[in-house]
């Protein structure tokens, strides 16, 4: 019985159709979270500092960098180790959780080195960091999570790719 009551606050969707709609709602918001500091960061910079002086936080910058550098990388690695995960005999509902939890866990650690990239920019006025926002807001984009990602990545059967489709529950 206690099973049965975990299984279920795991599962939060039912029908293929929930599984995108859930995931595109986690999308805009994350996609909207990078924008709305994009803005700040704007508003926020610090137009005083000069290009040719040294900057006073020099190891935040770097720091900044390689925490980007770490986030943008771990999402991928993150991301792939869950697609290794799964296998044609893995069943589909398993195969839509790891889908689910995997993408979210990618567009996260995404968000995370554009905030960091953008709270560079505010720090330093430095236009790397505001394009780190930028390459990221684009990375947000071309990692949506779609019908298409899901089938190719882990592996649909043809059978599989149709009951999605169709929307059927799982």
């Amino acid at each position: 019985m206690k099973t049965d009551a975990v299984m279920n606050t795991r599962m939060q969707f039912k029908t293929p159709f929930e599984l995108f709609k859930n995931l595109n709602i986690i999308f805009y918001a994350l996609l909207g979270s990078v924008f709305l500091f994009l803005i700040v960061a704007l508003l926020l910079q610090q137009p005083d500092r000069s290009l040719d002086a040294p900057s006073p936080n020099i190891m935040i910058e770097y720091l900044l960098v390689v925490l980007v550098i770490l986030s943008i990388s771990g999402a991928y690695i993150i991301y792939i180790a869950g697609t290794k995960k799964v296998s044609e005999k893995t069943p589909l509902v398993k195969k839509a959780e790891l889908f689910y939890t995997f993408s979210i866990l990618k567009l996260a650690l995404f968000e995370l080195a554009g905030i960091l990239g953008l709270i560079g920019y505010i720090f330093t006025a430095v236009p790397l960091y505001l394009a780190i926002g930028f390459v990221v807001i684009m990375l947000m984009f071309l990692h949506k999570p779609s019908f298409r990602r899901l089938a190719v990545e882990y592996k649909l059967s043809k059978k599989e790719r149709e009951s999605i489709t169709e929307n059927k529950p799982f």
